[in-house]
């Protein structure tokens, strides 16, 4: 057990995001010898489609001050016409459609759990997300992913004696009022370090009754952070990335509801279950795998597709469009890039050619490099056709893009409050105050990320303006705030409603914005 856990992760408090890391001197084969574009010429970022996000040709939106949160932003979530807004310090808040704050709050988890707990870095703390069950409307069950320290429980996966667990937990609501809310444990992950943990957590909005999908929950689980997270030399240092016997680092999927004995069971059509895993060496839960901090999950309000922001380490940023059983390459790869050395994991990142001819002429590309022990290790003839791995929908680099950056996944937009929207899937950097957009007909698993605008803002009264004008302008952070929340960024968070409407918090302000037609 790691007494110094909660010290350190304050210390590490401040920093916020993933740091910044140089491509431009990476554009470089097996050899040390650049990649040729199509063209003729050195390959450059630009022809990687990662320079500078352009500005999009969208009509520009208006960007609506819709209502305001008494804490922090964990999720938005819904249940109908009713839309939901919880904190990370553990209150679930129901507003109208107009935007009214119901008071008293829907659901006070830090009351009624103990060991919730706050004291964490703060990417990792309380509240992580939440969820209702597709049936709320008669079996009154609300799922929650919260932190809990020193529980005495016992921890069901991750590390057995770490104090911190990240719980998965079920609670059953009366919908009368009269009898105060039970809660049950579905899993606990126990983490020795809490800054890429359990985050956000989503039902398929799309399924129905009887469908195979119907009332699974998906949870995503970071790679537990700690000192490799901001460092230039290692990643993934508890090497979850591709330990498939444990659920860190994956997009999990399980039927939450109690069966016997059991807490939860496993869907019949995971990807990992015996009939695909004879050795049972892959924990069944996992749907899929390599992930870093998956902290933000969205789905599709009209296809179902789940979209996870992966936070990445210093260089590129990503948006997966989550399919079963598909790995996404943490511990081995970021975006498009493969850490050769995983021993000097930032200067010894290259390039993974398509495998057509149409990104570079190369058609694959040989790496020699070292493994997390240092052995010597090749990576023989690889592209992002040959090697296992599926590349992200959507990536930026840090650097083209103020240096600093995190991402946070959107949706596309169906809703009918902004028609000029429609088809298009709205992210974030939540560290350098863009809302970026792709069009959702070039988000799929084929390899190449789709090409990425800046979003064109209006502000209330309709004036060009960027996002920072917007939320923070000329005016400080209001009192009462968390220092992180502080800082000088607007720090959004998305949320939708049940027709697709896009909604998004800042915790610059905790004032939340509706999208609106100019």
């Amino acid at each position: 057990m790691r007494v110094s856990l909660v010290i350190s992760a304050l210390l590490l408090a401040q920093i916020a995001y993933a740091t910044n890391n140089t491509l431009e001197d990476k554009i470089l084969d097996g050899n040390n010898q650049p990649f040729i574009s199509p063209r003729g010429a050195k390959a450059t970022l630009e022809d990687l489609g990662l320079d500078t996000v352009p500005p999009g040709k969208n009509t520009p939106v208006r960007v609506v001050p819709w209502s305001t949160m008494p804490g922090e932003i964990s999720q938005m979530a819904y249940v109908g016409d009713r839309l939901f807004f919880a904190t990370v310090k553990g209150k679930i808040w129901e507003y109208t459609t107009q935007g009214k704050r119901i008071k008293p709050e829907f659901l006070d988890i830090r009351v009624q759990r103990p060991a919730f707990s706050l004291n964490a870095v703060f990417s990792g703390k309380g509240l992580r997300g939440f969820a209702f069950h597709p049936d709320f409307a008669n079996n009154g069950l609300l799922y929650t992913m919260h932190l809990e320290l020193n529980s005495g429980e016992k921890t069901t996966h991750g590390e057995i004696d770490a104090p911190a667990q990240y719980v998965l937990g079920e609670w059953q609501l009366d919908h009368t009022g009269k009898k105060s809310p039970t809660f049950r444990s579905v899993l606990r992950v126990g983490y020795r370090a809490t800054n890429h943990t359990g985050g956000q957590i989503g039902f398929n909005p799309v399924a129905k009754l009887n469908d195979a999908d119907y009332g699974m929950l998906y949870a995503g689980f970071g790679d537990g952070g700690d000192d490799c997270s901001w460092s230039d030399t290692c990643l993934d240092q508890f090497g979850y990335g591709q330990n498939f016997s444990t659920i860190q680092s994956s997009i999990i999927r399980i039927n939450p509801l109690r069966q016997g004995n059991l807490p939860y069971t496993i869907p019949a059509d995971n990807p990992f279950l015996k009939s695909h895993d004879p050795e049972n060496k892959i924990a069944d839960e996992i749907f899929a795998k390599g992930f870093r901090n998956p902290s933000t999950l969205m789905f599709d309000q009209e296809t179902g597709q789940l979209f996870v922001g992966d936070i990445s380490q210093n260089t590129i940023e990503e948006i997966n469009l989550v399919e079963n059983g598909r790995n996404y390459g943490w511990g081995l790869q970021e975006g498009t890039w493969l850490f050769t050395d995983l021993t000097d994991s930032d200067n010894k990142l290259r390039y993974i050619p398509l495998g057509d001819g149409s990104d570079v002429t190369a058609r694959t590309a040989t790496y020699a490099g070292k493994d997390r022990n240092g052995k010597p290790i090749t990576y023989k003839n690889i592209n992002r056709l040959n090697d296992g791995f599926t590349s992200p929908v959507v990536q930026f680099s840090h650097r083209q893009n103020g240096g600093i950056a995190a991402i946070v996944t959107g949706s596309v937009y169906r809703g009918n409050s902004v028609p000029e929207l429609k088809g298009l899937f709205l992210f974030a950097n939540l560290s350098r105050d863009k809302i970026y957009y792709a069009h959702q007909n070039e988000l799929s698993n084929n390899e190449i990320p789709a090409p990425v605008f800046e979003l064109n803002l209006l502000n209330e009264k309709g004036l060009p303006s960027s996002l920072a004008s917007i939320v923070m302008g000329n005016h400080p952070p209001p009192k009462g705030l968390e220092s992180h929340q502080a800082e000088n960024r607007t720090n959004i968070r998305f949320g939708q409603d049940s027709i697709g409407n896009i909604y998004f918090v800042s915790k610059y302000n905790n004032v939340i914005y509706r999208l609106q037609s100019p």
